[in-house]
């Protein structure tokens, strides 16, 4: 191979290189990784057996009904000095006439009209007993609703109580009021428990009213509602919320710097679904009440252009509600069957959390393979003028710097991006069965092991490619 047709395969494996590390990226990127979040986060939350409404703080043993938050702001610059005020990405350059915008921290919600709705649950979704049937749940337990969108029933003991199976907003502006049995409950003293019948509960709240919105949040048991739901999320977005979990289904333009204003629109399908249906609206208030309850609407007034051009305060925002997403009884129990159900949880969240390490680990590598590349190409142009005036340090000199400069930097990332391999620590194999999820979930598991598998391989392959890329051009440099 002569030294012409080395340095040409160099220059192949540099753009081999960020050819492989591209698509390493791109399958990391495009893994649908958000659906796991989003099980960890609903099947970790327990059903719901009491609520109360405080205006403080929630007891211990208590935690908030809502389970999300406001995200909160990047950083920024306000010109406010010339003809057009204008807000800009990063901080000030120019300080003649701009400021400096601080990042304000995200708020988690906890208060829905006027109060924060404190919850007492049960275990997490892997610890409860479930069955295919209200008549399976076996001897001395009894059926207590329907647990999940798969239908599947839930199974508590005889002597214990079961978790709400009804919730509802009643608006009393209406003129009928839409209710189990078409009767109004006519208590009107909060948190107070209404006994129908020796096995039915239900807790009002009555909610700080809004103008054309005043009404109360109902909760309650009721063993007739044998497919009454049970549901255990809630959160707070405009719409129906996005299938991918990262992305906000919003109605109003957020404040420029909001975080939810570079994530707004439900732009990505999960599986074959891009809004959540599963998600049923509760409830509707303004962001007016929800920012001024939850602390969080001094901040933004202190933002400057909020209320000339961002003021959304006076829309609607609405309470989602969810049950929990399904797996079949038999495979939920071979899942533990050789782990615990903490374990399980600990597992997809880890793959997660390390999934997403690892994507912004390949696009700081696509980065650096791009920086080899021109740095490759810079040194061609120059080889001629600047090395030949060194003739007694001719291969020493160019190899180092050329392979400090173009190879070994890919190779280090390379290194990197292997020692922190995407693990899939959790077996997927009952994730993918057709018989223990539903269609989507199947396919988003499926879809995801691919990706992951594909973005290693890859990544290998930008390994590899690195290492010929150092070992080729220190052998075409001692030729010459």
């Amino acid at each position: 191979m002569t030294t012409k047709t080395m340095k040409i395969t160099v220059y192949a494996l540099f753009l081999s290189s960020f050819l492989y590390v591209l698509l390493a990226y791109s399958n990391f990127k495009n893994s649908q990784n958000s659906y796991i979040n989003s099980i960890v986060h609903n099947w970790s939350l327990g059903p719901i057996s009491q609520i109360e409404a405080l205006k403080g703080e929630c007891p211990p043993g208590q935690t908030s009904l809502l389970s999300n938050s406001w995200e909160g702001t990047f950083p920024g610059c306000y010109c406010g000095g010339g003809l057009v005020a204008d807000l800009k990405d990063g901080s000030c350059t120019d300080q003649n006439g701009c400021s400096d915008v601080l990042a304000l921290n995200p708020v988690k919600y906890k208060f829905w009209k006027g109060f924060n709705l404190c919850t007492k649950r049960g275990l997490n979704y892997l610890e409860l007993k479930t069955a295919k049937a209200p008549n399976a749940c076996g001897a001395n337990f009894k059926a207590c609703g329907v647990i999940d969108l798969l239908g599947n029933f839930l199974c508590y003991p005889e002597k214990e109580q079961c978790p709400y199976n009804y919730v509802k907003f009643i608006n009393l502006n209406k003129t009928e009021i839409d209710f189990i049995d078409n009767k109004e409950i006519k208590n009107q003293e909060n948190n107070k428990k209404i006994e129908k019948a020796k096995e039915n509960y239900f807790v009002e709240i009555l909610l700080e009213s809004e103008k054309g919105n005043e009404g109360k949040l109902v909760f309650g048991y009721d063993e007739n509602l044998t497919n009454g739901k049970i549901i255990n999320e809630f959160k707070i977005e405009d719409e129906i919320p996005c299938m991918d979990s990262e992305q906000r289904n919003l109605a109003v333009k957020p404040y420029y710097f909001e975080k939810s204003n570079y994530n707004k629109g439900c732009s990505s399908n999960i599986g074959d679904l891009l809004l959540d249906d599963a998600f049923t609206k509760i409830d509707s208030e303004s962001y007016q009440m929800l920012y001024s309850e939850n602390n969080i609407l001094d901040s933004l007034k202190s933002l400057p252009l909020f209320y000339s051009d961002y003021n959304y305060l006076e829309s609607q925002t609405s309470l989602w509600a969810n049950s929990y997403i399904g797996m079949n009884p038999k495979c939920v129990q071979r899942l533990l069957a050789n782990d615990s159900s903490l374990n399980v949880l600990f597992k997809l969240d880890q793959s997660y959390q390390s999934h997403f390490y690892i994507k912004n680990l390949t696009l700081i590598a696509v980065f650096v393979t791009m920086f080899t590349i021109i740095t490759s190409l810079f040194l061609l142009c120059a080889n001629s003028f600047v090395f030949d005036n060194f003739p007694d340090y001719k291969f020493t000199l160019r190899t180092l710097v050329e392979i400090c400069f173009t190879s070994l930097p890919s190779f280090i990332m390379s290194v990197i991006l292997i020692m922190n391999f995407t693990p899939i620590s959790l077996e997927l194999s009952l994730f993918i069965d057709p018989e223990c999820m539903d269609s989507n979930s199947n396919k988003v598991f499926r879809h995801y092991a691919e990706r992951i598998v594909k973005g290693n391989f890859y990544v290998m392959l930008y390994f590899l490619s690195s290492i010929f890329g150092i070992l080729i051009n220190a052998y075409s440099n001692y030729k010459e």
